[in-house]
C-alpha cells in the first residue's frame, strides 16, 4: 500500500510540473492555449482536492492565473472548492484541539477567503485553545507566551474571562517574568481593565545577575577518547545552559551537544550537565529538540533547578547598551562577564541575524545566556572568534522565542522555506536564484521576479522576509507581492505559495553527482551573472554579466565584460565550503590576466 501511495503521488506531481513546465512563456490571448495542457492542469488541481490537500491546489491556480491568460470556469470553480475544504480542515483540527495546525490552517484560510466572517471569533479561541493547552502541559513558557497572546484580543468576549485572567495572571506572578507582567499590564490597560482587577498587585522585577546564577549549568559531553600521534587524549566538550523550566529544560548550543544528535557521527557520546552549587556532579542529560540552523538545542535534566529564565517576551536592544554573560569559560562554572553590544543584524546564520558583543566570551560560555541590565534575556551565546578579543555572538531572543514550542517536540526543528536566492534592494527582494524542485520552483518564480512583501507587509530585507516567514512556519499559506517585468512593462502579482521545509543545505543538491560547476550557482554563491561563451571538459569561457554590490565577486574586483575562465572547482562536503578558481581579465586593470579563487560556505545566508 505505502508504494501504490507514493507512486499515485509522484504521478501527481508530474502531471503538475508537466503542467507547469509549458506555461511559463504563454502569452497568447484568452482560450487559445491547447486544451490537453489545461485539461492536465485541471485535472491535476482536482487531484490535490481529492487528496486534501486545498492549500497546494490554491499555489497552483495562482501560478496559472500568473503565468497564462487562460480564463476557464473550472479555475474559478476550484478556487471556491479549495477555500471550502481549507475551511473544512480548519474546523476538524479546530474541533479536535490542535491549536497550532489550527492556528496555521485559519492564516491560510484567511488568505484562500478574505471575507471569512467566523476568522475573528476563532482567533480569540484559539488563542484561549494555545494557553490552556500549554497550562495543563505545565509548559509554562509557552503558556505566558500564549497568555499574551490572547491579551491582544477582546478578552471580555469570553464569558469566563475573569478567571481566565486569574489564571494568568498568577502565573506571571509565579514564575516572576517581568516582562510579561508588564506587557499584560498594558494590555489589560487599554480594554479599561487592571491588574488589581484580577491579583493583589505584586510588585514583579527582574532579580540582579548575580541572582540568575543558579539558573546556569555547565553542558559536558563525553566523546570517549581521541588518538592524536598514537596518543589517546580524552575528547571533550564543554558548554553553558540555562534553565527555562522548573521541570528541569535547559537552552544550550546545539554545536554543544551535535554528537548527541548528528547521524553522521559515529563515536561514543554521553551529555551531562553540572548544574551550579555541585560543579563535580554529573547529571545525565537528554536531548529534546535541536536546531542545526540557528545553533539551538532544549536539554531534559532529571533536576529542579533554583531559578528558570523567563522567555515569553523579546527584548532587543540597540548597540551601546549594557549587557551580561553568565557561563563556564575553560570549565568554570559561576562566571559573570560584562560588555555592551557592540552591532545588531551580524549575518551569520543562514536565516535570521546575530548580536555582535564584546564581553569577554571563550571556549565553555557556548550556549550561556545574555542579559540586559533589567535581567532579560537578550540572546544566547554561541561563537566568539578566538583571534580577535571582544568579538562574540549570540542568537537574539526573538529567534529562540520563536522556535521555542518546536524545541518541546522531539526532533529536529524545521523552519518555513520558499527556495528563492535573494538580493536587498531598494525596490525589494531580487531573485537571483530558484532552487530547483523547491516551493517556488514550483509556482514558478524566475530569476529577476522582486519580492516586494509577504501577506500584505511590505520586505525590503533579509531579516523582514526570514522574521515574516517564521511566524507563518512550514507547511503554510503565504502571499507574496512580486514586481515582475513584463511584455507591456512592469506589473505587480499577487501569488500564494506553500511554504517547505528547509534543507540544512539548500544550496548542496546542485553540487552532489556533477562534474561541473552549475552555472546557475555563481549569482548565489558569489553573487556574479556569467553568460556563457564556450564550455568544455577542461575549462569553460564566460563574460561577466552582472556583479552585485558587495557580494564576493565584487570584492575581488570583478566587473561586468571582463573575460572569465572557470579553471578548476572543487567543493569539501565536511566543511561545506565551495571554492571555484578564476582566470580573469579585468577590464579595470588593462585586461590584464590573473587567477583568482573564490571560496564561499554552502550555508549561505540569502536563501528564503
Amino acid at each position: 500500500m505505502i508504494h501504490l501511495t507514493l507512486f499515485r503521488r509522484s504521478n501527481k506531481l508530474l502531471l503538475l510540473l508537466i503542467a507547469v513546465a509549458g506555461i511559463g512563456c504563454a502569452t497568447v490571448a484568452e482560450h487559445s492555449e491547447p486544451l490537453p495542457r489545461a485539461s492536465r492542469a485541471e485535472q491535476s488541481v482536482r487531484e490535490l482536492l481529492e487528496d486534501r490537500e486545498p492549500q497546494l491546489a490554491l499555489m497552483y491556480l495562482d501560478s496559472y492565473r500568473v503565468r497564462t491568460a487562460w480564463d476557464y470556469p473550472w479555475q474559478d470553480e476550484l478556487e471556491l472548492a479549495a477555500a471550502e475544504q481549507l475551511r473544512e480542515l480548519f474546523e476538524e483540527a479546530f474541533d479536535s484541539g490542535d491549536h497550532r495546525t489550527a492556528g496555521r490552517l485559519l492564516r491560510g484560510l484567511k488568505l484562500a477567503d478574505p471575507d471569512y466572517v467566523d476568522a475573528g471569533e476563532y482567533q480569540l479561541q484559539l488563542a484561549r485553545m494555545a494557553f490552556e493547552t500549554e497550562y495543563q502541559e505545565e509548559r509554562f513558557p509557552l503558556a505566558i507566551a500564549a497568555f499574551l497572546q490572547l491579551l491582544q484580543h477582546d478578552v471580555g468576549q469570553l464569558t469566563d474571562h475573569t478567571a481566565l485572567l486569574v489564571q494568568g495572571m498568577e502565573l506571571i506572578a509565579d514564575q516572576r517574568d517581568a516582562f510579561a507582567y508588564e506587557t499584560a499590564s498594558e494590555r489589560l490597560q487599554q480594554q479599561g481593565l487592571s491588574v488589581a482587577d484580577f491579583i493583589d498587585e505584586l510588585p514583579v522585577s527582574p532579580r540582579p545577575t548575580a541572582d540568575q546564577v543558579p539558573g546556569v549549568a555547565t553542558i559536558w559531553v563525553n566523546k570517549g577518547i581521541r588518538l592524536e600521534d598514537g596518543v589517546g587524549r580524552p575528547d571533550r566538550m564543554i558548554g553553558s545552559g540555562f534553565f527555562i523550566d522548573e521541570r528541569g529544560y535547559l537552552v544550550t548550543n546545539y554545536h554543544v551537544i551535535q554528537s548527541e544528535v548528528d547521524p553522521a557521527y559515529r563515536g561514543f557520546s554521553r551529555a551531562y550537565i553540572r548544574p551550579h552549587d555541585a560543579p563535580d556532579s554529573r547529571i545525565p542529560a537528554k536531548v529534546v529538540g535541536f536546531d542545526p540552523v540557528l545553533d539551538l538545542a532544549l536539554l531534559k535534566v532529571p533536576y529542579t533547578p533554583d531559578y528558570v529564565f523567563p522567555v515569553s517576551g523579546v527584548r532587543e536592544r540597540s548597540p551601546g547598551s549594557r549587557v551580561y554573560a553568565i557561563g563556564s569559560p575553560g570549565g568554570l562554572s559561576n562566571t559573570i562577564t560584562s560588555g555592551i553590544i557592540s552591532a545588531a543584524g551580524r549575518r551569520f546564520f543562514q536565516l535570521g541575524e546575530a548580536v555582535q558583543v564584546d564581553a569577554p566570551l571563550n571556549p565553555g560560555n557556548s550556549g550561556g545566556p545574555i542579559l540586559d541590565e533589567d535581567g532579560n534575556l537578550v540572546g544566547v551565546v554561541y561563537a566568539g572568534i578566538p583571534q580577535f578579543d571582544g568579538i562574540s555572538f549570540a542568537v537574539p531572543s526573538f529567534w529562540l522565542r520563536g522556535i521555542l514550542p518546536q524545541l518541546y517536540e522531539e526532533g529536529r526543528v524545521q523552519h518555513p522555506y520558499l527556495g528563492i536566492s535573494v538580493h536587498e534592494t531598494h525596490r525589494g527582494l531580487e531573485v537571483v536564484h530558484v532552487i530547483l524542485g523547491s516551493p517556488a520552483d514550483r509556482a514558478q518564480l524566475t530569476v529577476g521576479d522582486v519580492v516586494t512583501g509577504i501577506n500584505g507587509e511590505a520586505v525590503t530585507t533579509l531579516k523582514d522576509a526570514n522574521r515574516m516567514l517564521q511566524v507563518a512556519g512550514p507547511d503554510s499559506l503565504v502571499r507574496l507581492s512580486i514586481l515582475r517585468e513584463g511584455d507591456d512593462g512592469r506589473r505587480q502579482d499577487q501569488q500564494r505559495l506553500v511554504t517547505g521545509s528547509r534543507p540544512q543545505r539548500p544550496l548542496e543538491a546542485n553540487l552532489r553527482g556533477t562534474s561541473s560547476f552549475p552555472e546557475s550557482l555563481f549569482a548565489p554563491l558569489y553573487g556574479v551573472f556569467l553568460q556563457p561563451v564556450r564550455t568544455g571538459w577542461f575549462s569553460s569561457d564566460y563574460t561577466v554579466e552582472r556583479v552585485l554590490p558587495g557580494s564576493i565577486a565584487d570584492e575581488a574586483g570583478l566587473s561586468p565584460q571582463d573575460p572569465v575562465t572557470l579553471q578548476r572547482w572543487e567543493y569539501d562536503e565536511d566543511r561545506g565550503i565551495a571554492a571555484v578558481v578564476l582566470r580573469v581579465r579585468k577590464r579595470q586593470s588593462g585586461y590584464m590576466d590573473g587567477a583568482v579563487m573564490l571560496p564561499v560556505f554552502i550555508e549561505t545566508t540569502n536563501v528564503l
